[in-house]
């Protein structure tokens, strides 16, 4: 039974987050689970100034935040070079931003020096085979520089794992983030993606509950992330009993749960990643 101390946040985009795509649906790097299918629900901006118009309007609008993603090149990294002193005045307008940037090189940390108050959804993977198979890149060393450029630039930065495509992978990643000293991460479950090589891979319910205690247990901060397949009826309420108190679009049937268990529900239009 949770009490009256226990809180659950709920983190949803929806109307009061804006989520863009820097490359429209265009995706080079076409990695296995997703081919660029995930790109296609967010809005398409074409340059710099479009970012600002658009996100100037909204927030004049009401609009809290935005999500600015894209598809990768060939060397997993999304153009957001010539974005970056846009997003610097996102931030400062008052905007809360996350990015995903893909991976990150050294002659780019000036450039993220600048960014302090942003946030940075960074996906890490340690199995050269899944990292070679799957994303279609060379090893596990690019997540670790990606990590350090991100770090040394003063970042908000919020790992991204993925349960489902390898138990190597999940732990070695783990493994690094203990490494680096990092608290704050997002926990995603692979979702079978039609028209990907994935379509038919289901993740099991229990891997994914495993996870959040591997996690809790080695001392993270983890939020339930969006990513993750709907069809599991007590995924939720078995990783709140697991201990995670954030999770992503949270179901009304779990809210009802919860709240019947003595815990009081909070829902927020905003990305999961976000700490506070």
């Amino acid at each position: 039974m949770g009490n009256l101390k226990d809180t659950l946040v709920s983190r949803s985009p929806g109307k009061g987050f804006l989520t863009v795509s820097v490359t429209g649906k265009k995706c080079d790097l076409m990695c296995s689970h997703c081919s660029g299918k995930h790109l296609a629900g967010m809005t398409p901006i074409s340059g710099p100034d479009e970012l600002l118009k658009i996100a100037e309007e909204s927030f004049y609008s009401g609009t809290k935040g935005i999500l600015i993603s894209g598809g990768c090149d060939k060397n997993g990294k999304v153009p957001l070079r010539h974005y970056l002193p846009a997003i610097r005045k996102l931030s400062d307008l008052g905007l809360r931003v996350n990015i995903h940037p893909g991976l990150i090189t050294e002659d780019e940390l000036p450039l993220f020096s600048n960014l302090k108050k942003t946030y940075l959804s960074i996906d890490v993977h340690q199995d050269p085979e899944v990292i070679r198979k799957v994303f279609h890149l060379s090893d596990p060393d690019i997540y670790a520089k990606t990590l350090d450029v991100a770090l040394s630039a003063g970042c908000n930065v919020i790992p991204h794992l993925t349960v489902g495509l390898s138990e190597k992978d999940f732990f070695e990643s783990v493994k690094l983030l203990k490494e680096k000293e990092i608290k704050d991460v997002v926990l995603l479950g692979l979702v079978p993606t039609e028209g990907t090589e994935f379509e038919h891979r289901i993740t099991a319910e229990d891997e994914i509950v495993g996870a959040v205690k591997t996690l809790i247990g080695t001392g993270f901060n983890v939020t339930l992330g969006c990513m993750r397949g709907r069809r599991m009826r007590n995924l939720e309420r078995r990783c709140i009993e697991a201990g995670i108190r954030k999770i992503a679009n949270l179901s009304q049937e779990t809210e009802c749960w919860a709240k019947s268990e003595g815990y009081e529900v909070l829902r927020e239009n905003m990305c999961c990643c976000f700490s506070e």
